[in-house]
């Protein structure tokens, strides 16, 4: 599961490769003028893969980082690729 960015700004990553998640835990923020906001886990899942370097430069909706989620969330986010 990709999370994006939800804005232009500067990323900042919360987590690590193999940290397991829940749901809603900020996994980065993104800050803009003044403006921060969270990136939050949608799932239970483990943070396979970092796409992004810390405090890089992003746009809106590029790709930060990789998810990989538990039970339950892993068939559902398979049923919402089909």
């Amino acid at each position: 599961m990709v999370v994006c960015a939800p804005f232009a700004g500067v990323a900042r990553l919360q987590v690590a490769e193999g940290d397991d998640v829940t749901t809603g835990l900020p996994v980065a923020v993104v800050e803009a003028v003044k403006l921060e906001a969270p990136v939050q886990a949608p799932c239970p899942a483990t943070v396979a893969k970092i796409l992004v370097e810390d405090f890089s430069d992003v746009s809106g909706g590029d790709p930060l980082l990789l998810l990989a989620p538990h039970g339950s969330a892993a068939a559902d986010a398979r049923e919402a690729g089909r």
